[in-house]
């Protein structure tokens, strides 16, 4: 259906300015935004219509409005004029935070874009099977052959070969949200928090909400259907799921990660760096998201 929808509208009259339009605006900001490998709206739009698509086959959920802190009538009127400072410096300095790492976004495409032109040459002159294979090279194994001292290197398919096995290898191996070493020998690698069936994270603030949990592992090819988003963490290419869920609880993150942030911004129920939620949780469970108090509750 994604294929249809591309070989329909990508190229079509009546789309094609909005589609092309859109691409260049926010075509880097994408799942991995940050890596060079990663493929972007700019190599291959289908995203674009795989999220179109879950839009179409679902609509979008209604967001819950977030807690009003400011209209508690606990607060007496100086605490209130001090919140109220605090929250307009805390919106400027998140507003500022958020425009830095969307320059460096866009940054970052621009790069990538030199380095696979740089991968296109380097197949033409036959130094490598394929274009993408530039980003299993270092960047100065490119600029020696670049400024033409290949003679010096081994042969550069070998050197990807190798690279492509260690990251293989090494992308089945387990990676932890915290190490903490105490003295010479202990090790403590950090577990999760669950006490009486209540699983503990980050709270998002925007209040308490019960449902199905859902697994998302590839927002690629992901739809929601009022359904908490259970997911190991999130980036800017995961956007389009949020106005589907009910809630989201996130394994990864802080207060200032992707997912906190934007679930603030949407008043998404959420709960954010709950160790281990992937393992503990599974689709079709039932539980309560408490966005207050950061805890999680299987029914």
């Amino acid at each position: 259906e994604v294929e249809e929808l591309y070989n329909k509208y990508h190229d079509s009259k009546e789309l094609k300015d909005v589609i092309q339009n859109y691409i260049k605006e926010f075509g880097p900001r994408v799942m991995d935004e940050l890596k060079l490998e990663t493929i972007t709206l700019y190599e291959d739009p289908r995203f674009l219509y795989q999220m179109l698509q879950n839009t179409i086959k679902h609509g979008l959920v209604t967001s819950s409005t977030p807690h009003q802190v400011l209209e508690e009538p606990t607060l007496k009127a100086s605490q209130k004029m001090k919140l109220k400072h605090l929250v307009r410096k805390t919106k400027f300095f998140i507003k500022n935070r958020e425009l830095l790492r969307l320059r460096r976004t866009y940054l970052y495409s621009v790069i990538r874009k030199i380095y696979i032109r740089l991968g296109i040459i380097f197949k033409e002159k036959d130094l490598i099977d394929d274009a993408r294979d530039i980003f299993h090279l270092k960047k100065e194994e490119i600029e020696m052959v670049v400024s033409g001292h290949k003679d010096k290197l081994r042969d550069l398919r070998k050197i990807v070969k190798t690279r492509k096995e260690r990251l293989e290898e090494h992308s089945q191996k387990p990676t932890f949200n915290r190490i903490v070493f105490y003295g010479d020998k202990e090790l403590l690698i950090h577990s999760h928090t669950q006490v009486d069936g209540i699983l503990k994270g980050i709270p998002s603030g925007a209040g308490v909400v019960r449902g199905k949990i859902k697994l998302i592992t590839d927002p690629s090819n992901a739809s929601l259907n009022d359904e908490i988003m259970l997911a190991e963490r999130t980036d800017p290419g995961w956007i389009m799921l949020f106005p589907m869920c009910k809630g989201m609880i996130v394994e990864r993150g802080s207060i200032l990660s992707h997912s906190a942030v934007v679930a603030r911004e949407l008043g998404i129920v959420a709960v954010v760096g709950v160790e281990d939620a992937t393992k503990l949780l599974h689709d079709g469970m039932e539980v309560t998201v408490d966005g207050i108090k950061g805890e999680i509750k299987i029914h």
